[in-house]
């Protein structure tokens, strides 16, 4: 696949720089350090050589950048010599209809909010590292004949044309997951080019750089590898429950293994208590947060509970499929996060159904929270939302971005 120069738009007039970012075509990530095993690159762009350094005190500054359907994350991490530490993090709402289903309905009111967020940390910094989910992602597990390295990228393009209409509409990459004698096990990525060149638009429209396009299934592993280091090691199915997207992520040993984007989320729970209940969105938005007085305690269990069961019902599935594909690789854990994985009943009710422990993940376990002024009872509220954030973040330590 050829890089492809990008027309960027500036001052009214339309540039186009040979310097774009750039649209990897399918390579190895062998040469990625492990943290990396599944930070993706689908779009990069490497600074220059000679550029000059960014200015202190945003040298070690690393922006993770998680546009959701109902909040845009900023997440700023510092990498010391032992661990992250945690600079900056601020959340700001969307507009009602701005993102849905994963599609923006609206950039300039996206756009909008991330510049909010920059105002409102007062950030000069404009480079980010963001991440894409949804329908804009196929991440699919395939299986090539074993090859040499220097051929396996070739190979996996060729089986690639297998799965996909048109390579020419997408952008690819690869992860290998396991080698055999006759066989390679390799996770395909490939990103619809329409809709990673809306993300870069609204980028540019909150005045922002893309260092690097994620994927938030994989950044989300990222952060669960910092957090829970020894758990990582084993087998744990990562399910972030966001506004109107499930992100399920099953790692095997710091490898991902299989992924899904579900399209259920807060916005499931909010529909169905405002149709249930007779409540405007509003209500049910503040019953679902217990915030509605007058509102019958038991009905809103009742229909959160009924909801639950309904995402419960789509994560086993998806993990008896991954079983029945993998029959060695039973979770060992279920780990939630997400701003809608700490709605009542969602953790019992993963209990009951899937008979393995289910727990929250903690985002910031091992991160330094000392040069944000804030402390975990601060962040408390906040921490379910920051892991795709964080996990995004954490690209910065990528050597490829000479930062």
């Amino acid at each position: 696949m050829n890089v492809i120069r990008e027309e960027l738009s500036r001052g009214g007039r339309t540039v186009v720089s040979p310097k774009a970012k750039k649209f990897r075509s399918v390579q190895p990530l062998a040469a990625l350090r492990a943290v990396w095993y599944a930070s993706i690159v689908l779009i990069d762009k490497p600074l220059p050589a000679g550029a000059d350094p960014l200015p202190e005190p945003y040298a070690n500054l690393s922006l993770g950048l998680d546009i959701g359907s109902s909040y845009v994350k900023l997440v700023a991490l510092s990498r010391r010599p032992d661990h992250w530490a945690l600079r900056h993090v601020a959340l700001s709402p969307l507009p009602e209809g701005s993102i849905v289903d994963g599609e923006v309905m609206d950039s300039g009111a996206v756009a909008d909010s991330i510049e909010a967020l920059f105002t409102q940390l007062g950030l000069e910094e404009r480079r980010v590292i963001s991440g894409i989910s949804g329908r804009a992602v196929i991440v699919k597990p395939i299986r090539i004949p074993t090859a040499d390295p220097d051929e396996l990228a070739q190979s996996v393009s060729w089986v690639a044309e297998q799965y996909l209409p048109s390579l020419d509409d997408v952008n690819l990459d690869y992860h290998v997951i396991s080698t055999g004698e006759d066989s390679t096990e390799v996770l395909l990525v490939a990103a619809k080019r329409e809709r990673l060149e809306g993300h870069l638009m609204i980028l540019r429209l909150a005045g922002l750089e893309a260092l690097a396009i994620d994927v938030d299934s994989f950044a989300l592993g990222n952060c669960f590898e910092l957090a829970e280091p020894e758990a990582a090691r084993g087998t744990a199915a990562l399910v972030n429950v966001g506004a109107s997207m499930t992100n399920v992520n099953v790692l095997a040993a710091g490898s991902p293994r299989f992924t899904r984007d579900i399209s259920f989320g807060g916005y499931n729970y909010t529909e169905a208590l405002a149709r249930e209940l007779s409540l405007s969105v509003a209500d049910a938005e503040r019953a679902k947060r217990d915030e509605l007085p007058d509102v019958d305690a038991d009905a809103v269990d009742a229909v959160v509970g009924e909801t639950t069961l309904e995402l419960v019902d789509e994560i086993s599935r998806t993990l008896t499929h991954f079983a029945g594909t993998h029959p060695e690789l039973v979770p060992d854990a279920v780990v939630l996060s997400g701003g809608s994985s700490v709605l009542p009943q969602i953790k019992s009710s993963f209990e009951d159904a899937l008979a393995i422990p289910v727990r929250l993940l903690d985002p910031l376990a091992r991160i330094d929270l000392g040069e944000s002024g804030m402390d975990r009872e601060d962040l408390a509220t906040l921490a379910p939302h920051l892991a795709v954030g964080i996990g995004l973040a954490m690209r910065g330590e990528d050597p490829e971005f000479n930062r």
